[in-house]
């Protein structure tokens, strides 16, 4: 899955860095239909070595893995969290009492 990831991203920013250097056309369609169309024309050929079956298997588990990722996983902004405690330079840290 993350392979996969790291793939879809990478051709998405190659995308991006093309049509913000000027060269997609200016009625080019947004890059997320262009890659929905180029998906859609070279997957198909997975029917060659796979079947039906355990590609629609394969899409299930993808889906419910984003499902859960979706649902269980937080970010937090930068922005939320607090800056670190500043120490002078040479400053020992306090040290814990045991008790």
């Amino acid at each position: 899955m993350l392979q996969t990831t790291a793939t879809l991203t990478v051709m998405v920013d190659e995308m991006m860095r093309f049509r913000e250097a000027g060269h997609s056309a200016p009625d080019a369609p947004p890059v997320i239909e262009v890659l929905n169309r180029l998906l859609r024309d070279v997957l198909p050929a997975l029917l060659a070595t796979h079947p039906t079956a355990a590609i629609e298997d394969a899409a299930a588990v993808l889906s419910d893995a984003d499902a859960i990722m979706c649902r269980d996983l937080y970010f937090v902004s930068p922005d939320a969290v607090p800056a670190p405690r500043q120490r002078r330079p040479g400053t020992p840290r306090g040290r814990r009492r045991r008790t």
